[in-house]
């Protein structure tokens, strides 16, 4: 009942302001060492790291809502802090919505001009950033809405106020997200090993790619816990360990995005 794990969730907040504020300034470093334009994939790494530092910083306040403490000392000792948790919750959900669609369109866009010659693997890159897109615009909406009126999601006192089967949305919210993820590092190998391209280059960027993987194992085990715990029981407990994953899959993914514009480096 008197157990604590915030602290954990914090620790891993900071290691991810840290790394994603350090290689997005090296992505820019390096452009500026090598002389090279800045693209519209370089610009929409900004709005993606300021949205993440807001995310990061959200994560942190959930502390105050008593993330990390089982739901039963919450509700026995500080009730007011209930409400706390859900209202962050309810931002981070609208972060985690914005967030992904503009990391994985920088790396999308990267893609198109990196591996522009073959058609075919155009007309998917295309596909996949109207997928995500639409997908990052879905989870906004159903964030919003799931519950009538939306101070229901904080305020449970309100008369007649009713949810969507909360449950089944984070865990079938998130499978698009991972067959996007699983996309994304298979559909560009094939044309890397085709590159005219030393073989040094060719293991570097599937070096990319497999740290991207990591991400992809991050939104797994974050899915897996959906349907391990029921998430809406002990919510401030399970939400601790949830939101550590959340900031691995987002943060993975961002790092990985900056990591082929280090190449001068």
């Amino acid at each position: 009942l008197f157990a604590y794990g915030g602290n954990s969730v914090i620790a891993c907040t900071i290691v991810f302001i840290v790394l994603c504020t350090t290689f997005v300034a090296l992505r820019f470093i390096s452009h500026r060492i090598g002389r090279r334009p800045l693209n519209l994939e370089d610009w929409l790494m900004i709005p993606a790291w300021i949205i993440m530092i807001g995310f990061c910083a959200n994560v942190i306040s959930v502390k105050y809502g008593d993330v990390g403490r089982h739901i039963a000392y919450v509700l026995m000792y500080e009730p007011e802090a209930f409400a706390r948790w859900a209202q962050t919750l309810f931002v981070v959900e609208l972060f985690y919505g914005i967030l992904f669609p503009l990391e994985k369109t920088s790396i999308l866009l990267l893609y198109l001009r990196l591996f522009h010659v073959h058609r075919w693997f155009r007309l998917t890159t295309y596909l996949l950033i109207v997928y995500i897109w639409l997908w990052g615009t879905s989870d906004i909406l159903v964030a919003i809405f799931q519950c009538k009126p939306i101070r229901y999601q904080w305020d449970k006192s309100i008369s007649g106020g009713h949810c969507i089967d909360q449950l089944s949305y984070y865990r079938w919210i998130s499978v698009p997200n991972i067959v996007h993820d699983i996309a994304m590092l298979v559909v560009p190998v094939p044309v890397v090993w085709k590159l005219q391209i030393g073989l040094r280059k060719k293991l570097a960027l599937s070096c990319v790619f497999l740290i991207g993987s990591i991400g992809c194992v991050a939104s797994f085990i974050r899915l897996s816990i959906f349907f391990r715990k029921n998430a809406f029981v002990d919510n401030t407990w399970v939400s601790m360990e949830l939101m550590s994953w959340t900031l691995a899959e987002t943060g993975v993914i961002l790092i990985c995005g900056c990591l082929p514009a280090l190449w001068p480096l």
